[in-house]
């Protein structure tokens, strides 16, 4: 008898942790069960590109995608499975796998791919960072707010 095969197609917001857990289960399941998964694609996105890529995918999908709040979408057979949870849920249900990845490790990792997206883009374009913190004027405590990018 032959065993299931399936086509697995990943979209995330690039430096998210949610992302870096659904790719590395995607990578783990194609070293391991290859024969099983008979396409797959990982879709990394920048912010502007995942914001509008959800706009399009809740008109086009309706239903439940309108309450969708997460920070990587996974289809499977071209079917919306979910998001990296759900997905990392079906892989242990389907192929009995386990992330062992610690957050931290998934921060690495999702640093790492946003730093090398804009160094592959070095010649092409130019991009200016500016980083936001809040400073407390008593305490002299920061909190980092975020990071704006800039395409020139």
């Amino acid at each position: 008898m032959a065993l299931p095969s399936f086509e697995i197609v990943i979209y995330g917001l690039l430096n998210s942790d949610e992302y870096q857990k659904a790719k590395n289960c995607l990578e783990d399941l194609i070293r391991t069960h290859a024969k099983q998964i008979a396409h797959s694609e990982l879709h990394p996105l920048l912010e502007y590109d995942w914001n509008s890529f959800v706009h399009k995918k809740r008109t086009e999908l309706r239903g439940e995608t309108w309450a969708f709040n997460d920070n990587c979408m996974v289809f499977i057979d071209k079917k919306l499975h979910g998001n990296a949870e759900q997905f990392r849920d079906w892989a242990k249900r389907t192929f009995d796998h386990v992330d062992f990845r610690e957050s931290d490790l998934l921060d690495v990792f999702s640093n790492e791919e946003y730093k090398q997206r804009y160094e592959h883009h070095v010649g092409k374009n130019s991009f200016c960072f500016m980083d936001f913190q809040i400073e407390n004027r008593e305490t002299s405590q920061k909190s980092y707010i975020g990071r704006l990018v800039f395409e020139l």
